[in-house]
């Protein structure tokens, strides 16, 4: 149910597990064995659950953000200790800085050449790199602090 406010914080660098559909007990379970703070928009589960939680309020992801960083500061700890896009939003691996050689025939020819500098995730196998895609999410974040 938040998975969006969780792509989001992994892409401000935090390690952000998005559990399968599972029982709330065990979420909770997790979140206290792995250290975690419980993000989730269950009042009733906020209440009972036994980790550090916070109950998010908003179905707007903008709003979910500015809810978590209102409490954890998320955008200036993570500007602070250069977490921004270290992250992949999709499985949540760290990223790796690689060489233009190994994304060569990987992505496309035009970014290929236009780029100087590639990130590649060993979790999912995707690469990055800083395009627009990239700039407009600078802009979001920086929108926020």
């Amino acid at each position: 149910m938040l998975g969006s406010l969780g792509k989001w914080l992994r892409i401000l660098g935090f390690d952000v597990v998005i559990p399968p559909d599972v029982e709330d007990e065990k979420i909770d379970e997790m979140a206290i064995d792995e250290s975690r703070i419980l993000l989730t928009r269950d009042r009733r589960f906020s209440e009972r659950a036994r980790s550090p939680n916070l109950l998010i309020r908003s179905l707007d992801v903008d709003t979910q953000l500015r809810e978590v960083n209102e409490v954890y500061n998320v955008f200036g700890y993570s500007r602070e200790n250069g977490m921004v896009l270290t992250r992949c939003s999709v499985c949540n691996h760290s990223l790796e800085e690689i060489s233009r050689e190994m994304v060569e025939g990987r992505i496309p020819e035009r970014v290929h050449a236009e780029q100087d500098k590639f990130w590649g995730c060993k979790g999912c196998g995707r690469y990055y790199w800083n395009g627009t895609h990239y700039s407009e999410m600078l802009k979001k974040i920086e929108k926020f602090i």
